[in-house]
């Protein structure tokens, strides 16, 4: 296996159909043009290679805890933040996968759906509710956040508390969507529609160990 370092926001160093599978998770939020990677994934796919594209769609995060209005405020200010090291960030692009994969060269497979939840504050619930005080504070201290510090501060006692109470939840909602690149001589788009859900629950808020990069 060779590792390549790469910015995503250029062409790909890689030879045209000279990939198989392309995996990518948790990144394409982060580039202002995700149908500019996309095209690049279908140059360098062989004819029947596949796509893999999955993202966190932070816009529907679940944590109880605190009030309603502190919570959403919360939840939906982290989703929209960039952060420092993001050109750019989109907290509902997990439910647009589809759509992105659906518009690119790419013949668009099937989305489903991937729920991490967890009654317990540990592991990857503990890790993504401490990111969100990390990160929310970081942005008000850069004047970007429309959540106060003492909001933030006040959203995570309240968290603390229902878990101490036993009354803690998460929830954490990931879609998975696949393409494959169309051989010579088939129609492309609309081949892999699905008619029902199909949701795979995964205990204790453990994610699986998908891949960071494209």
């Amino acid at each position: 296996m060779t590792t390549i370092v790469a910015d995503l926001r250029d062409r790909l160093p890689c030879s045209d159909e000279s990939v198989d599978v392309v995996l990518s998770y948790n990144t394409i939020e982060c580039l202002p043009n995700p149908q500019e990677m996309l095209a690049e994934v279908a140059r360098v796919l062989r004819p029947g290679g596949r796509a893999v594209i999955a993202h966190v769609d932070f816009d529907s995060m679940v944590i109880a805890g605190a009030d309603a209005d502190l919570d959403r405020r919360v939840c939906h200010a982290f989703a929209d933040d960039a952060q420092s090291w993001m050109d750019h960030a989109d907290g509902r692009i997990g439910r647009k996968l589809g759509l992105l994969l659906a518009r690119s060269p790419l013949d668009l497979v099937g989305v489903e759906p991937l729920l991490a939840w967890s009654t317990a504050f540990t592991g990857h619930a503990k890790d993504r509710v401490d990111q969100i005080r990390k990160a929310l504070l970081s942005a008000a201290r850069h004047g970007r956040c429309a959540v106060a510090p003492e909001e933030v501060e006040a959203w995570y006692t309240s968290v603390c508390e229902a878990d101490q109470l036993g009354g803690f939840f998460f929830s954490e909602l990931a879609f998975i969507a696949v393409a494959e690149k169309v051989r010579s001589g088939r129609s492309g788009h609309g081949a892999g529609s699905h008619d029902g859900w199909q949701t795979a629950h995964v205990r204790a808020g453990s994610m699986p160990h998908l891949p960071t990069a494209a």
